[in-house]
């Protein structure tokens, strides 16, 4: 070996032309630290194409986020347009319903006023004997009761029992007399039972007349026979309205508690009044009265209790009062001024309020509880 100093070498001496900058390898001398490779750094060029290419992927999902929301934005606009269309077709078959039942009620209506038939009247002619009456009134009991219960299950068949229903018809007639149609339904909860309601509405019937009028203005006094209980009885009343009107109504009244009838298989009560033609010993005397002539049915009969009621269980029942009459109001035959002829007429109405009014309060009063 010879004797010469050994000198230091660079990293240029280990350079090559293929070598980049980013490629070298940084040395020390022989005597130094070991040497160490140094960190790779990203060009700006790979970095800027990075870049890019995320923000393209980004720029393809929202692309295609808006071509989907294209797509989907005529189907939306399809589909309001065939509700819009449907629910004008189907607003139409409504108002085409609407006016089938509009002229449906205008030919029932024309009927009953073009004929002024009364179903639940009965011819009634009354000696003045009072055995003779009484066996009149006997001899018809049995078909009024039948008779008006038939009628008034096929009138109220689709109505429902459980809820209120009211419906009110007035005219008049070509001989001038004024005509009311009444229809209601009254559904009573927790009640002490069918019969209690019955005789409730029995009692106001036959005995609190003059409670009817009172309210009115009107004083009234009723002529009666002692029928002893019986099921069948006649009442007259005469009346005088605040304007001096006097009024004369005649009727007969037969009712009836059962637990199954002819046209009806189920507890039930029922109440019917009607007009007496004519009368022996109450004689109609038009000449100074107002001729009243009434003709009801009233039933009373049981309803289900519904699962939904959030009341404790008991013995009560709830009960519905169905009713039907049928007034008519002759034409007076001696001079009466307009004002007063329509304030007859308009009393009839108000009366049947008062009715209402009564019964209930009645039947709440025997309550359970009360």
């Amino acid at each position: 070996m010879r004797g010469r100093e050994a000198k230091a070498w660079t990293p240029d001496a280990l350079r090559t032309s293929s070598e980049s900058d980013d490629e070298r390898l940084s040395y020390v001398s022989v005597d130094g630290p070991a040497p160490r490779k140094t960190k790779k750094q990203k060009s700006t060029y790979y970095a800027r194409k990075d870049e890019i290419a995320s923000l393209q992927q980004q720029i393809d999902a929202l692309t295609a986020r808006l071509e989907q929301l294209i797509d989907e934005q005529p189907v939306t606009v399809k589909d309001v347009e065939r509700a819009c269309v449907e629910n004008a077709s189907l607003h139409q078959n409504l108002h085409v319903s609407d006016l089938v039942l509009a002229r449906a009620h205008s030919i029932l209506q024309g009927e009953v006023a073009r004929h002024c038939r009364n179903p639940l009247a009965t011819t009634i002619r009354l000696s003045a004997d009072p055995f003779e009456r009484q066996q009149t009134l006997d001899g018809l009991y049995h078909k009024k009761v039948d008779t008006a219960t038939q009628f008034i299950l096929e009138r109220t068949k689709n109505l429902r029992y459980d809820q209120s229903h009211r419906q009110i018809q007035g005219f008049s007639t070509p001989d001038g007399d004024r005509i009311l149609v009444q229809c209601d339904v009254a559904p009573f909860k927790d009640v002490a039972s069918i019969k209690q309601v019955l005789d409730d509405i029995h009692l106001v019937l036959a005995h609190r007349e003059f409670q009817f009028w009172d309210h009115l203005g009107v004083t009234t006094v009723c002529d009666s026979e002692d029928t002893d209980g019986r099921p069948a009885s006649q009442s007259r009343y005469l009346s005088t309205t605040p304007d001096g009107v006097d009024i004369e109504k005649n009727m007969a009244m037969f009712y009836r508690y059962a637990d199954k009838a002819t046209h009806l298989d189920a507890p039930h009560g029922v109440i019917t009044v009607d007009f007496i033609d004519e009368d022996e010993l109450y004689p109609y005397q038009p000449q100074y009265r107002v001729r009243m002539d009434v003709s009801a049915i009233i039933l009373v009969l049981e309803t289900p209790q519904t699962s939904t009621d959030d009341r404790p269980k008991s013995d009560s029942v709830d009960v519905s009062v169905l009713r039907w009459a049928f007034s008519r109001l002759h034409r007076p035959n001696f001079p009466l001024s307009p004002e007063k002829q329509q304030a007859l007429v308009d009393l009839y109405p108000q009366w049947s309020e008062v009715l209402r009014k009564v019964v209930r309060e009645y039947v709440d009063a025997h309550r359970p509880g009360h």
